[in-house]
């Protein structure tokens, strides 16, 4: 990422745009300690933002990308909704399998968590948030 002044030594550089990630060699970036599985899916997300055929804002059109997303190499449904989540700004994303959400409602049991959750759709995420808020504050 391109350097940047801070009143923080540690904080210099700001997080590559997408550009910059998709054309980033991945052996560079595997370098950093990323899994190359992962490198893959963040430079083909990239390719596909700087290509203009996902849009990481939220909005409509929230399915479609949902879908584009899926279609990505190494981005699974568990990646998808935490996008959803965080950058989409859905209201009803639910990141299934998350360790966080598993320990927050005392069960290992992702079907029985999904289960739990049916009952605040169409609003889980605002869910999610709470229940990782309780981790930090337990």
């Amino acid at each position: 990422g391109r350097p940047v002044a801070t009143p923080w030594s540690e904080a210099s550089r700001l997080f590559p745009d997408a550009a910059t990630l998709a054309a980033a060699d991945p052996g560079e970036v595997a370098a950093l300690g990323i899994v190359h599985q992962r490198v893959r899916a963040m430079q083909a997300l990239a390719a596909e933002v700087c290509a203009g055929r996902i849009e990481l804002a939220p909005g409509p059109g929230g399915a479609a990308t949902a879908d584009r997303l899926r279609a990505l190499p190494g981005v699974g449904e568990w990646t998808m909704q935490m996008i959803a989540l965080r950058v989409l700004g859905a209201p009803d994303a639910w990141p299934d399998g998350d360790i966080g959400l598993l320990k927050a409602l005392g069960t290992r049991d992702r079907r029985e968590a999904a289960a739990l959750a049916d009952a605040w759709r169409p609003w889980r995420s605002y869910a999610v948030m709470r229940l990782w808020l309780h981790l930090e504050t337990a």
